[in-house]
């Protein structure tokens, strides 16, 4: 979907994650032009910015003449995002809880650990699993504790498997009475590739509040690097 320069500009503004007076400005006139909004709102969406996008308008009031049915996918979007996020939210706090409780110390990876770096509101960002960090001697000891949560344990083959060829283990189950995704690193990225030191990444980990629990994230130059290597890994 190919966007014209004034749709494609304000759009830009408005998945910031906070604006400037200036940045404000620039907004507010963008959407008093002709704008193509149900190709940003589907952008928005598509991109999964809309909770973004969305509250920027408000703020801003701005897009009243936004066709109804673009504003209201949009509105839709934003507030199924957050929705979700409240959950994934929730059940992350239980997991690292769990964790915790059992003796362990997870560093939380990318999702909310960098939403609160990044927005005033960390369920603004989209997060489909929680990535959690550990020794590799705790992976084991680790999956037993999720286990009594009702995550199943994973079969020794697939145990096997991701050891010998991966850096991290995914296992799902019902957490809150719902599905999610956690996949257990015991490392960044492929060893043979990239070789880091996980002793003095877990000693520079920061503590920030994961809804009502303390846990453990990257420092602000350790998520870059892990970012960089992520990105890598998707390119």
């Amino acid at each position: 979907m190919a966007l014209d320069g004034q749709t494609t500009a304000l759009l830009l503004v408005l998945c910031r994650a906070s604006l400037t007076e200036e940045e404000a400005q620039r907004a507010r006139a963008l959407a008093g032009q002709v704008i193509d909004w149900p190709s940003l709102a589907q952008m928005a969406i598509l991109h999964e910015v809309s909770t973004l996008v969305w509250r920027n308008l408000a703020q801003l009031q701005a897009g009243r003449e936004a066709p109804p049915a673009a504003r209201q996918s949009l509105e839709a979007a934003a507030r199924q995002t957050k929705l979700d996020g409240a959950l994934r939210l929730a059940q992350s706090a239980r997991i690292v809880r769990h964790l915790q409780e059992a003796g362990l110390a997870p560093i939380v990876l990318k999702g909310f650990a960098v939403g609160q770096l990044l927005y005033q509101d960390p369920v603004l960002r989209p997060t489909s699993d929680l990535d959690l960090l550990l020794p590799q001697a705790d992976l084991t000891r680790a999956c037993v504790a999720l286990q009594g949560l009702g995550v199943p344990q994973p079969s020794s083959d697939a145990m096997a498997f991701h050891l010998a060829h991966g850096y991290h283990l995914p296992v799902e189950g019902p957490v809150l009475g719902q599905p999610l995704v956690i996949e257990l690193h015991w490392d960044l990225a492929a060893r043979q590739v990239f070789r880091l030191n996980l002793a003095s990444l877990a000693e520079r980990a920061d503590l920030f509040a994961l809804d009502a629990v303390s846990a453990r994230r990257l420092s602000i130059e350790d998520t870059l690097v892990h970012l960089v290597l992520h990105i890598r890994k998707h390119r």
